[in-house]
């Protein structure tokens, strides 16, 4: 069995070691934008919210999520997620979903690798957009 949890940005700093190796992959998948430490920093200041998903005591997966807010929705957006097993706890999104309603989303927009299109596209994710960059 696997927990998720939203970690308050006070609890942040004393979760980092536990999720040291996982902020890394996000560093390592950044290219150059950010580091691992960056990442934690963004998550104590409250710009993006730390899930930790744990199983037998263990933290197998942390995601980041923002609220994105536009004059007429808000939005949250799943900005990274790096992990091992994700069978193990990608139903764990229904939590983020129930969260981002509670905090009035209307939308819930992972940002995320062509790997993962059809885990979301099971679960009735659409495609609304194409990201693509070309580095300057």
């Amino acid at each position: 069995m696997t927990t998720i949890t939203l970690i308050p940005p006070r609890l942040v700093k004393a979760m980092y070691r536990k999720c040291e190796r996982f902020f890394q992959m996000i560093a390592d998948g950044a290219d150059g934008r950010a580091t691992a430490e960056d990442f934690a920093r963004m998550c104590e200041t409250g710009h993006r919210q730390l899930w930790v998903v744990e199983g037998e005591g263990n933290v197998l997966a942390i995601g980041l999520s923002e609220i994105v807010i536009y004059p007429r929705q808000k939005l949250c957006r799943i900005t990274a997620v790096a992990g091992e097993d994700r069978s193990r706890w990608v139903d764990h999104l229904d939590d983020i979903e129930n969260w981002a309603r509670a905090q009035g989303c209307h939308t819930i927009q992972p940002v995320v690798r062509p790997g993962w299109w059809p885990a979301l596209k099971a679960r009735n994710y659409q495609r609304s957009h194409i990201v693509t960059e070309r580095r300057l």
